[in-house]
């Protein structure tokens, strides 16, 4: 860099938001850390600067631009990709008219807090991105993209494998062998109930409530602000910095009382079960307490569910299954009648929603 340049590294713009240069590095003599705005051509070889090249500099590198004049991102001229001001009319570099210029890209925004790390970054970048433009060196093979593709490949392979293996089934044939059956009724019993509420919910029947102060939520208080400097590259060989803040915010618990309490209600308490090995189901026997009060103590019938079994022998295997069947076609079933029933080539277990009778049952 220029000395005269250097001296401006600790000046300070008087606009509200700061404008420094960005910095590019020159991809034919090597030259380092030119200014994007100052220097349009490399002073070590003459070469014209590439606006792809550019980067932010780190901190320590900051040259401020003193009462600068936005015209706008720079256009690349469309004859000799030279970067020009955007108010230009003809090329700078080669006099062809800019009519038909294109507006450079400009690097993505950045926070100050991550800077240093940018810089770095950019730094090593741009070095590879020079590398890899050099007529003389061709990029390199992306092993790591090839490698990941691979590996996606491989995992796709295997999640195909799994989902076929699990839904391929074959059919076999298969002999009734006996009939069986369950019934159950499910019973509540009316009880004391040890529950819990914020008080303002309290049970008007709820007894021996016991009350303690609990945090119930949370308030967001503000807490200053969060500050943040924003480095916006805007595209003529210069960026700007903004402040960005955000409040902050701190937790705050909000108490209020809890209650646990008993309570007098229907809840599931026990079930009644009859199941047999032939062809006369029945159901079992209740034997509800004070049937039709609700005191404590009494039961009530909640609910009835039933199941109605075939168990099944492969003709050929002698492997045994057992599926579940509609209450009518139970009925009609009779031991030695055969079935068809397709089971899991791989697990080998029954799929029952596929048995049916074969043909006269």
């Amino acid at each position: 860099m220029h000395d005269d340049a250097k001296s401006d590294q600790s000046a300070q713009s008087s606009d509200a938001n700061p404008i420094y240069e960005m910095l590019w590095d020159c991809e034919y003599c090597g030259s380092k850390k030119l200014l994007g705005k100052t220097q349009r051509f490399c002073p070590e070889c003459g070469a014209g600067q590439d606006p792809d090249r550019r980067y932010y500099p780190a901190d320590n590198e900051k040259i401020a631009v003193h009462n600068h004049h936005y015209v706008g991102a720079d256009k690349s001229c469309p004859a000799c990709d030279h970067p020009n001001s955007g108010n230009s009319e003809y090329c700078t570099q080669c006099g062809s008219p800019m009519d038909a210029a294109k507006v450079v890209d400009t690097r993505t925004e950045q926070m100050r807090t991550e800077r240093e790390q940018f810089a770095r970054g950019e730094n090593k970048k741009h070095s590879q991105k020079a590398a890899s433009q050099a007529p003389s060196a061709p990029p390199p093979a992306p092993a790591k993209a090839k490698k990941r593709f691979w590996l996606a490949v491989i995992i796709s392979l295997i999640a195909v494998l799994v989902f076929s293996l699990f839904f391929w089934t074959k059919e076999v044939a298969v002999e009734a062998t006996g009939f069986s059956w369950q019934r159950l009724i499910y019973i509540d019993n009316y009880a004391p109930r040890s529950e819990g509420t914020w008080c303002n919910g309290l049970p008007r029947d709820a007894y021996q409530v016991k009350r303690e102060r609990k945090i119930r939520d949370y308030k967001q208080i503000p807490d200053g602000q969060s500050c943040q400097t924003k480095r916006i590259d805007q595209g003529d060989g210069t960026y700007r910095e903004q402040q960005v803040c955000k409040t902050k915010y701190r937790k705050e618990p909000i108490y209020d009382q809890y209650c646990r309490y008993k309570v007098d209600k229907w809840a599931s308490h026990r079930s009644a079960i009859a199941k047999g090995k032939d062809k006369r189901p029945y159901w079992p026997k209740a034997n509800l307490r004070c049937e039709g009060q609700r005191r404590v103590g009494c039961e009530r019938e909640r609910s009835r569910e039933t199941a109605y079994l075939v168990q099944l022998i492969d003709t050929q295997s002698r492997k045994t299954y057992e599926c579940e069947l509609g209450e009518d076609i139970w009925e009609r079933g009779q031991v030695g009648s055969y079935w068809q029933l397709k089971v899991s080539a791989v697990t080998g277990g029954e799929r029952c929603g596929s048995l049916v009778p074969v043909a006269g049952y």
